[in-house]
Formats: structure tokens, sequence, C-alpha cells
């Protein structure tokens, strides 16, 4: 069909060029070309004016064949306008059951025949009167032109001619075949395959059916699920099963039911499977690599698409659940696993593999790897503890250290001289993600002594002590806050002021407020 179709477009093209040739040589005047004249046939003009007269008076003797080529030639150009039209009409299909559209092309073929009788009659009119004229005439091109143009409408005419019988020919087995009532498969459904949650469609050609339906077992496809959807098109015999979302529970035979209504109604069946495939599972969340200490809960998760199967393995062994020791979970997409009292055995390398299907032949898998280490559980310690503390009664103690271990003590207690520190407005205590700090404002003698922190956990307990020295001073004697035996002598950026034995003994932290400084500039007392 495409390249009959292409061949009348073709034609079309050739009836464009053929009717512009024809009218250029009806308009033109160089039919005859002889020494100081040329004319056509409208007009004569001599090579020595500048005008052009009515051919037909100045050429008597020939005034009857000149008006029968122009006439002629006329009626040439009108048919080949009209065989054009016909064959745009015609050019959307070469034949088929459409009565009008087999008239089309013999009306192209006839109109052709005639075409080259008018351009014949044409070529022969012109040239028998030009031999009535009493000088040997010399024939111009626009003669030629008319000749080339009947040569090529009689090549056209038996391309046609040809055309429309192999049309002919299709059409008439075409409608050789309508006239079986026999009910076939022309083209039956084929197996298709498709991955959860794709689209695919399945498509049947069949012959002389009236409806053409889907089964899955017993049941039509539409009345199992929404995601079916089927069409059937009576004119060409084409029927088409669509699924747009395939589930696992599509996978199975399906039957194409075509139908022919009559007297006595028929039916064929042609059977076909749609596969359904796993898709390969896909991590949105994955499980990182971990540190634990011993004696401590070990969890992690991951979230997977498309998985129907979570398994977890240790050093390549597949773990499961066991009571009061490990958890594995999968639901609703998320798995995770838990380890309660990790030991260094819970250590190592681990997988996360997701498996999609049951059937060893058609599941898809994927898998995470990770890395848990175990490290040893630690005592609790202390860091950037004050070797001793001396101030000036009046002043406030701040003591600040930081405190380790795991798991990390929850709480901190602070004692002096083995009595618990009490909180009150005068003194504070916090704690803070390790960070312990003891202050204590407005201090006197009796708030000498020696201090502790004390810390535990799950492991054991440790405490650092603190000795606190505070100094009676008269308001008019300045000294130094940590000896307070020498006057101070320098003042460091954060504004405390030291003798220049003690700053050498910082490094380069404040003995008061613990601030880091470079440099201190001498202090000058009034």
């Amino acid at each position: 069909m495409e390249k009959r179709q292409r061949l009348l477009s073709s034609l079309v093209v050739v009836y464009i060029i053929k009717f512009s040739c024809l009218i250029g040589a009806l308009f033109t005047e160089y039919w005859v070309d002889a020494d100081g004249y040329h004319f056509g046939v409208f007009k004569y003009c001599v090579d020595n004016t500048s005008t052009c007269q009515d051919v037909t008076s100045q050429l008597q003797t020939i005034e009857d064949p000149l008006l029968g080529t122009r006439y002629l030639l006329i009626s040439a150009c009108a048919l080949v306008f009209i065989c054009m039209m016909f064959c745009v009409t015609s050019i959307s299909k070469c034949c088929g059951t459409d009565r009008k559209t087999k008239i089309l092309a013999r009306i192209n073929v006839t109109g052709t025949f005639l075409q080259f009788i008018l351009e014949t009659s044409t070529v022969i009119t012109f040239a028998h009167g030009v031999t009535h004229l009493p000088r040997g005439p010399q024939i111009g091109w626009s003669f030629y032109i008319t000749i080339c143009m009947a040569v090529f409408t009689l090549m056209l005419f038996f391309i046609l001619l040809l055309t429309t019988f192999c049309c002919n020919k299709r059409c008439y087995l075409d409608r050789a075949s309508n006239f079986s009532s026999k009910l076939t498969f022309i083209t039956p459904p084929q197996n298709v395959s498709v991955d959860v949650g794709k689209a695919v469609s399945v498509f049947a050609n069949v012959r002389n059916a009236s409806n053409v339906y889907w089964c899955k077992g017993k049941d039509q496809v539409i009345r199992i699920s929404s995601t079916f959807r089927q069409q059937f098109d009576e004119s060409n015999q084409k029927a088409e099963l669509t699924l747009s979302n395939a589930r696992l529970q599509d996978d199975g035979e399906y039957t194409c039911v075509a139908e022919k209504y009559g007297r006595n109604k028929k039916e064929i069946k042609e059977s076909f499977f749609i596969y359904v495939h796993h898709v390969k599972p896909v991590f949105t969340i994955k499980p990182n690599d971990v540190t634990v200490h011993s004696g401590d809960e070990l969890y992690t998760e991951a979230v997977v698409n498309n998985a129907e199967v979570v398994s977890w393995l240790h050093q390549g062994k597949i773990l499961s659940s066991a009571k009061n020791k490990i958890a594995i979970k999968f639901v609703n997409g998320k798995a995770s696993l838990r380890i309660d009292g990790t030991t260094k055995k819970d250590e190592g390398d681990y997988t996360c593999l997701a498996k999609s299907g049951t059937d060893p032949h058609k599941l898809k898998e994927e898998s995470v790897d990770f890395h848990v280490s175990v490290s040893d559980a630690e005592l609790p310690s202390f860091e950037n503890v004050p070797q001793t503390v001396n101030i000036k009664n009046g002043t406030a103690i701040e003591m600040a250290i930081k405190v380790r271990g795991f798991p990390m003590p929850k709480q901190v207690a602070w004692f002096k001289d083995g009595e618990p520190v009490v909180r009150s407005r005068k003194t504070i205590m916090q704690y803070i993600d390790g960070a312990s700090k003891l202050v204590i404002y407005d201090t006197d003698l009796a708030d000498a002594g020696l201090y502790e922190c004390y810390a535990e956990n799950e492991h054991g307990n440790d405490k650092c002590t603190i000795p606190v020295k505070i100094k009676r001073v008269d308001h008019d004697t300045i000294e130094c806050s940590i000896c307070m035996d020498r006057p101070p002598s320098n003042v460091l950026p954060c504004g405390h002021a030291f003798c220049l034995e003690c700053i050498g003994m910082m490094n380069f932290k404040c003995g008061m407020c613990r601030s880091p400084f470079r440099d201190y500039k001498p202090l000058y007392l009034t």
C-alpha cells in the first residue's frame, strides 16, 4: 500500500509539471521560428517590431489549423487538471471495498488516454497546417514541448494502466477471500514478557469476526482487574489487549476468543502466556559501617523496594532470629537487624540480601555489604583535671573537667572531704555531653578542702581529686591568685593577673578560667 501511495504522489507531481509545460506551450509565440518572424497559436510577432498581433490575421492560409491547435491544446490542459484532481482524491487508498475508489482509478487511466489523443491531435493539426505556408518554416521549441508532452503522456498511460490492473487484481483477491465465511486467526496472539509495574500489549488479527474478547481461565480479564484494557476494530479485524500495570498475579495463561454472530454462532480460541518477571530490588536506605562497644546493642536497618524476602548474613552465613540475642524483621519494605549484648564474635562483615521471588530460576536479588566493629568496654576517666586550686576568700571557684568512658556515665557526683556537694544558690553543678563543671560563688575559708568528682558506668567507676586552698587577704593587700605569696606583675588577655612565676607554669592557659593565651602585659599598680 505504501508503494502505491508513493506512486500516486509521484503522479500528482508529474501532472503539475505536465500542466505547467502545456500552459507554457500554449501562451508562448515560438511554435514557428523563421527568419524575421515567429508565432504561436495566439500571437504573430515580427522581429523588427516591439508588438505582436493576432496570428490568424497574419496567416489567413492556416487559420483553421491554428484555431484547431489552440482549442485542442486548451482542452488538453483542462483534462490534465481534472485528472490531477482525481489522482489527488485517490491517493489515500489504492483500492478497497469502496466502489468510488475503483472508479477514480479507472477515470485516471481513461483521462490519461484522452490526454494523449488530444495532445497527439494538437501536434498533427499544427504540423499539417504549417506545411501550407509559402516558405519552409522552422519549427520552434514550443512545438517540441507539445511533442514531448504527448510522448510523456503515452508513457504515463501505460504506468497507470499497469497500476490499476495490479490494484484490481488485489481487490479481486480480497473480495474473493471475504466470500469465505470461515472464522480464522490471521495472526494469533503471541507470548509476551513484562516486568512488574510495566505495561505490555498483545495483538491478534482475525478474519470474519464480529467480536473479540480476552480471558484468563473462565473469566474475562476486564472483570479480573481494571489494569486490563481490550479493543477490537471490526473494520480491519484487529484486536488488542493492554496490561497497564503488571503484577505478579497477572502471570499465567490467557485466551483470545473470536466470535462470529449469525444464525449459527461460531467461536474460535487461541491461547498464549503473559510472563511477569520480578524486578530487581532497589535499596533506598542502605546500612552503613558501625562501631559498637562490647555488651551494647547493635541495631541497623535498610529500606528496599521490590523485595519479597530480606536476609542478613554475617561472614557469609545466614543469621536467624534467636531469643534474647538476634531479632530480624522485614515489614513494608523496611528490614532491621538487632543483636543484643554484642561481643567480639559479632564483629566482621555483614550483608543485607534482598530477593524478589522464590523461584531460583526467576528471582532477582541485590545486596549491600557493611562492617561492624566491636570495641572493648571503657571505664570512666577524666581529662583537664587541675592539680590544685588556690583562690582568695570572696572569689569564685570554677572547676571544669572532661569525663570519658563507654558507655558514657549518665551522671557524675561531686564530694568535698567525703561529703556530697549539695546544689544551692551559691553552688552550681552542670554535666552536659561528658563535660562536668562545679562553680562556687562568694567563697570563704570553709569552702577550702579536698574536692572529688565521681563517675560510674556499667563497667566500673573512677574519681579524681582537686585540692582547693582559700587564703584570707585584706582588701588593701594584692596578691597573685595562684601562689598568694607574691603580688601580681602581669595581666592576661582574659583580665586575670598573676605573678611571672605562676604564668610560666600555666602552659598558656589561664589558671582561673582556663582561657588560652599567647602573651601578657605588665600590670601597673597605683
